[in-house]
């Protein structure tokens, strides 16, 4: 493991904070046709299939080989993804595909996905937080998307947003049209959106803008973060930060 602050941090430091900072969902099925990996208690990463496509959204930790027993309680071969849509590639959701990582539960060949600008942290170009790098990096290809591109996979559309903040690439993704996956752009916190915690943001006032742009979406019908479970209400989550676009117009 390339140990630096970022490595340091989320592996141990976090963890010796007393409370509880996350709130994944346990592994399981979410709605009809999305699943939660729970990995390390600590992340979810999704899975998304309309029973012929299989997409997931996020790795989770490097060499985590172990939540091949998660894919079976939820009935899924992992070899079925064909694509991976990062969020963003901080440790605990780009690890399985890192460089040195031995997780080999991905098949050989699968379509990758990042936001452009997110490339800059894993080519060492930007430091992801304070002087310090990310651990991070990637040698398999992978494909990057721009705001608003729109990927295709069989009868699965996937549109990507760019919502920076918490990484200067940090992108949500909206699956036919109504179901969002937020990575980490922010938290709920009694069915209400805040913004990621500052100490892992790059930005957090460019976050807090990245919510705002996300509260005007129509339709969403789920969205999903990786650290603070689901909501099916969007409206009222967002209800918030829509209230305050309304006043600064």
């Amino acid at each position: 493991m390339r140990l630096n602050f970022i490595n340091i941090w989320g592996n141990y430091v976090s963890k010796a904070i007393p409370g509880k900072l996350f709130y994944p969902l346990p592994t399981g099925k979410v709605h009809d046709n999305i699943f939660a990996i729970c990995d390390r208690n600590d992340t979810n990463f999704f899975v998304y299939t309309n029973g012929k496509n299989y997409i997931c959204f996020d790795v989770g930790y490097i060499n985590n080989n172990y939540v091949k027993d998660d894919f079976r309680k939820i009935g899924i071969d992992p070899k079925s993804i064909s694509h991976v849509f990062l969020t963003h590639t901080d440790m605990d959701h780009a690890g399985a595909v890192d460089k040195d990582s031995k997780s080999n539960w991905l098949k050989p060949g699968v379509h990758i996905y990042m936001g452009r600008i997110e490339e800059n942290l894993i080519r060492k170009r930007q430091r992801r937080r304070f002087l310090f790098y990310t651990p991070i990096e990637i040698e398999k290809e992978y494909h990057l998307l721009d705001d608003n591109d729109v990927i295709v996979v069989g009868d699965i559309k996937v549109k990507a947003i760019h919502t920076p903040g918490h990484t200067c690439g940090h992108q949500a993704y909206l699956v036919d049209g109504k179901y969002l996956f937020a990575g980490d752009l922010l938290l709920l916190k009694d069915e209400k959106a805040t913004a990621f915690y500052k100490i892992w943001n790059m930005d957090h006032e460019q976050d807090k803008q990245s919510i705002r742009k996300i509260a005007q979406l129509k339709d969403v019908e789920l969205m999903c973060t990786c650290h603070s479970k689901c909501t099916f209400d969007f409206k009222t989550t967002m209800a918030d930060w829509v209230e305050k676009l309304n006043k600064d117009k």
